[in-house]
This record gives structure tokens, C-alpha cells and sequence, in this order.
């Protein structure tokens, strides 16, 4: 009995939320993938795609000066959208938290040719365009290196992004 009851309900969820939540992405039209370039630590390309209004997949590839390294950074982010956000005449400023990873290879210095793995908890604000297709963002991501040595690990910066779908 209990099993049917799980069946039922987990067939429910799926069924009746996707209905229930709005999913605005970036901007007023709908705007949901956002490219653009990171100018921080690390330097590189950057993506950024809402699920849902609130929560958005955030993927940095580029190198890392710490690390001095080729690094991959993805980041789970919910932004405080219609909680603690600011609407302005022609923008909007977002704060967001996260959770993530930082992992990549070390090209030079001492720990040359080795792995790098890190957790990451980014903090920042987006500040969107009212057309919805440009944001500005600026993030600090206190975090922990476990791999080539465990350390203090900050990574941020400033991104830019344009968003297209």
C-alpha cells in the first residue's frame, strides 16, 4: 500500500509543479541562457542557465592565477529574486548564494601537471537590463582546496553576460 501511495505522490509532484512555478530565467522575455566572459579569478568564458526563475546553473572554463592552471568551475546559484531584490525604472539588482565546485589542472609552478579540487560558496548580485538580455555581476566565492594541498581558496569577479534563448 505504501508503495502505490509513494507512486502516486512522486507522480503528482512532477505532474502539478512545473505548472505552479514561473519560469522567467534572466529577464521579462523569458531569456534563460546567458553567455559572456568572467574577468576575476578565474579569467575566462562563462555560461549561466536558469532552470527556473530562482535557480540557475553557472559554468566558468578559464585559468586560474593562483593555480596558475586551466580551471572548470560549476555553481549551483538561487538568486533572492522577489525576496530581497531591487527594481529599478531600467534594471534590477538580484543578490544570490551558492554552492560549487573548482577543478582543473596546474600548468606551471610547483605543483605542475597536478589536479586541482576545491569547494566554493559564491555570494554576489546580478544587476539585469529591463530588456532582459544583458546582466552584470559580481560575485566573491570564499572556498577550500583539498587537492594538490588543502588551503584557504577565493575565487571571483565581475561577469558579463548576454542572454540569448
Amino acid at each position: 500500500m505504501r508503495k502505490h501511495f509513494r507512486i502516486w505522490l512522486v507522480a503528482l509532484l512532477v505532474s502539478v509543479i512545473p505548472g505552479l512555478v514561473q519560469a522567467e530565467g534572466a529577464g521579462s522575455d523569458n531569456k534563460k541562457l546567458g553567455l559572456g566572459i568572467n574577468l576575476g579569478e578565474p579569467l575566462g568564458a562563462n555560461a549561466r542557465f536558469f532552470f527556473l526563475d530562482r535557480f540557475a546553473a553557472d559554468l566558468t572554463v578559464g585559468y586560474g592565477f593562483g593555480e596558475q592552471g586551466f580551471i572548470i568551475q560549476p555553481s549551483l546559484l538561487f538568486h533572492l529574486r522577489r525576496i530581497l531584490d531591487y527594481n529599478g525604472s531600467n534594471f534590477s539588482i538580484v543578490p544570490y548564494f551558492g554552492a560549487g565546485l573548482k577543478t582543473g589542472v596546474d600548468l606551471a609552478g610547483a605543483n605542475d601537471g597536478s589536479g586541482i579540487a576545491a569547494a566554493r560558496f559564491p555570494i554576489g548580485a546580478a544587476c539585469f537590463l529591463k530588456d532582459g538580455v544583458f546582466e552584470v555581476s559580481l560575485e566573491f566565492a570564499p572556498g577550500v582546496e583539498f587537492s594538490p594541498q588543502t588551503k584557504f581558496d577565493p575565487t571571483g569577479g565581475i561577469g558579463l553576460r548576454y542572454y540569448f534563448f
